[in-house]
C-alpha cells in the first residue's frame, strides 16, 4: 500500500481496510456425523431404537417453534421469491425497521435447498441387533431451510440460515461495514455511507480503529446468542451431558477490502478503465500466484488467470483468480476505488478456517490486498481518458437560452482562439471592434464574410462554455485558464497533429528517399508509418 499512497497521496481523502462479506458455518459437533447423532439419541436422549419417526419429530418440533416464535411478534414467514435477489427484495422492509430503531428478526424466508442429513439405512434380512439399533448414514437430499433476516444491536443487519433437518447446520451472513456503521452511530461520528462504502468521515483514524475491533470473540458471542434463540431447542440436561451442542464456527467465505476514497475532482473512473486494460496484460498466472504467496506446479488445480467482467450495475470489475480465491478491483462510486481479496478455501492459503483464527486470516488477507494495491498503483498511474471535444460539442443551457456546442471543424471558432493565443500584446484588451478588425485582416475576410453579429455570437458561445470572460467594468475580453488550454488543444490538434497526418494519408505522401529537414517532419513520418502498419494489421 505504500506505493499506492506515494503515487496518489495528494489526491486521496482517506483510506481504510475492513472485512466485507463473511459467510460462517456453525456446527453442532454432537450431531455432525451419523455416529455422533446415534450416540446422542441413545445415551443422551435415552432412545434405544432410532426410527424415521424420531428423526421426523425433531424436524416438526423445530418448525412448530419457528411458527410459534413468529406469530406473536407478527414476523412474516413466506417462501423466498424466485428470480430476484432476496436482499434487494427486502430492502424496503429493512429501511422501515431501521427507521423505527428496532432490533431483532423482521422477516423469515423458507427455501428448498440441497443439504446433508441422516436417514435410517435399509438392510435386507436385518438381524435382531440391527432391528434394535438401526444404522444411521449420511445422505444429500432436498429439504427446507429457514432464512432469518434480522438486525443485531452490534453486528447490524445480517442473515442466519438454519436447516430444518438433522444435523441442523447454521450459516451466518455478516457484513463488516454494517458493524462499522453501527459503531459510528453509537459514537456520534458524522459520516456518509453509500453503496456499502464510506465516502466521507469526520475522523478516519476512528473509522480504522472500529474496523479493526471486529474480532472473533465479538462475532462468536452474537452468533451464540442468535443460535440459542432461533436454533433447535435442547434441554439444559442434554446440554450438560453433551457439550457438543454448543456450536463451533468455521469460515466458509471471507472478503477483506482496502478502500481508497479520492477527492471529487480526481478522474478515478477514466483511470480505472485504462488500468483494467493494462492489468489484463500484466497480471499473468505467475504474477497472481506471487500475490497469493503460492507456486504453480503440476498438481495445482483451479484457475490462474485475470479477467475483466461486469457487475450487476454494468460497471467493469477486474479479477485475478488463484485456485478458488481471487482478487478484484472495482469502482464503488465516483470517488471510491476498492481492492478486495476473496477467499473461498482458506486451506489453499495454508490457513485454518476456525473462527478463532480470524487474526491470522486477517493478517494474511491484508498482506495480499496491500501487495495487489501496490501492483495496481503502477497501472493506475497513467494518463486518464477525457473526451474534451465531445464535451464541448454538447450544447449548454444559460438561463433560458440554449447555446450550441463548439466543434473542431468550425473555422470561425478556431480563428478566434488562434488570434487570442497569438496576439499576446492585445491579450486581455480585445474589444469587439478591434477583434473583428483583426480577424478580417489576418484571414483576408471581407466585411460581408464576417460581421459584428457573427462575432458577438461566437464570443457568447465561448463565454457560455467558460472559455472567455469579459473584464470587469470594461468591454474587453480575455481567455480563461480553461479557455487557454482548450484553444491550445484545438489549434495543435487541428493544425499540428491530425491535419498533417490526414494529409499524408489522403492527399500527398512525401517521398521516403529524401531525408526530413526537421525533427518535427521526421516525427510525422514515423506516425504515418505506424498508422499504415496498424491498418495492415487490422485488415489482416
Amino acid at each position: 500500500m505504500e506505493r499506492f499512497i506515494q503515487l496518489f497521496g495528494p489526491s486521496l481523502q482517506f483510506t481504510y481496510a475492513s472485512f466485507d462479506r463473511m459467510v460462517i458455518n456453525g456446527y453442532l459437533t454432537a450431531l455432525c456425523t451419523p455416529n455422533h447423532a446415534a450416540y446422542f439419541f441413545r445415551y443422551i436422549c435415552g432412545i434405544e431404537t432410532i426410527t424415521d419417526e424420531i428423526l421426523r419429530g425433531r424436524t416438526e418440533d423445530y418448525r412448530k417453534f419457528v411458527e410459534g416464535y413468529a406469530l406473536p411478534r407478527q414476523i412474516p414467514i413466506e417462501w423466498a421469491p424466485q428470480g430476484v435477489r432476496k436482499e434487494e427484495f427486502l430492502q424496503p422492509r429493512l429501511n422501515r425497521f431501521l427507521r423505527r430503531g428496532q432490533t431483532g428478526v423482521y422477516t423469515i424466508f423458507k427455501s428448498m435447498e440441497q443439504g446433508t442429513t441422516f436417514r435410517i439405512s435399509k438392510v435386507k434380512n436385518p438381524s435382531e441387533k440391527q432391528k434394535l439399533h438401526p444404522h444411521l448414514q449420511g445422505q444429500r437430499s432436498r429439504f427446507t431451510y429457514y432464512y432469518f433476516y434480522l438486525v443485531d444491536p452490534i453486528l447490524g443487519p445480517m442473515v442466519l440460515r438454519f436447516a430444518t433437518f438433522l444435523p441442523f447446520t447454521m450459516t451466518a451472513y455478516i457484513n463488516g461495514h454494517n458493524f462499522i456503521e453501527g459503531e459510528l452511530l453509537k459514537q456520534g461520528i458524522d459520516f456518509c455511507m453509500k453503496d456499502n462504502s464510506f465516502t466521507r468521515i469526520q475522523n478516519s483514524e476512528v473509522l480504522q480503529q472500529i474496523a479493526d475491533s471486529l474480532s472473533a470473540d465479538v462475532i462468536a458471542r452474537r452468533l451464540d446468542f442468535w443460535s440459542l434463540l432461533l436454533g433447535p431447542k435442547f434441554s439444559n440436561k442434554q446440554r450438560l451431558q453433551a457439550p457438543g451442542l454448543k456450536r463451533l464456527y468455521a469460515i466458509n467465505q471471507i472478503e477483506y477490502c482496502r478502500n481508497f476514497i479520492f477527492r471529487n475532482h480526481f478522474p478515478i473512473a477514466s483511470l480505472f478503465e485504462r488500468s483494467c486494460d493494462l492489468s489484463l496484460y500484466r497480471m499473468q498466472a505467475d504474477t497472481v500466484a506471487n500475490l497469493f504467496a503460492t507456486r504453480i506446479t503440476r498438481r495445482s488445480k483451479g484457475r490462474f488467470q485475470s479477467v475483466l467482467a461486469r457487475n450487476r450495475q454494468g460497471q467493469p470489475v477486474f479479477r485475478a483468480y488463484c485456485k478458488n480465491s481471487f482478487l478484484k478491483q472495482y469502482k464503488k462510486s465516483s470517488t471510491v476505488l476498492r481492492n478486495e481479496t476473496v477467499c473461498n478455501n482458506l486451506k489453499e492459503l495454508r490457513l485454518r478456517k476456525s473462527l478463532r483464527f480470524l487474526p491470522e486470516i486477517k493478517e494474511k488477507l491484508a498482506d495480499i490486498t496491500d501487495r495487489f494495491s501496490d501492483l495496481q498503483a503502477e497501472a493506475l498511474n497513467t494518463y486518464p481518458d477525457f473526451d474534451l471535444f465531445a464535451l464541448l460539442a454538447k450544447p449548454v443551457q444559460v438561463k433560458t437560452a440554449r447555446i450550441a456546442g463548439i466543434r473542431l471543424e468550425q473555422d470561425r471558432m478556431v480563428r478566434i482562439m488562434e488570434l487570442f493565443l497569438n496576439a499576446a500584446a492585445h491579450l486581455g484588451k480585445w474589444t469587439s471592434k478591434s477583434l473583428l478588425q483583426a480577424v478580417q485582416e489576418k484571414y483576408s475576410l471581407g466585411a460581408h464574410q464576417y460581421t459584428i453579429t457573427q462575432l458577438r455570437y461566437d464570443l457568447r458561445k465561448l463565454a457560455a462554455h467558460q472559455l472567455l470572460i469579459r473584464d470587469k467594468g470594461r468591454y474587453t475580453y480575455s481567455l480563461t485558464e480553461k479557455g487557454k488550454k482548450v484553444s491550445l488543444m484545438f489549434i495543435l490538434l487541428r493544425k499540428k497533429v491530425y491535419g498533417p497526418i490526414a494529409g499524408s494519408l489522403f492527399l500527398y505522401k512525401p517521398a521516403p528517399a529524401q531525408r526530413p529537414l526537421t525533427r518535427l517532419e521526421r516525427s510525422y513520418r514515423l506516425v504515418d508509418h505506424s498508422i499504415n502498419k496498424l491498418l495492415q494489421l487490422l485488415s489482416a
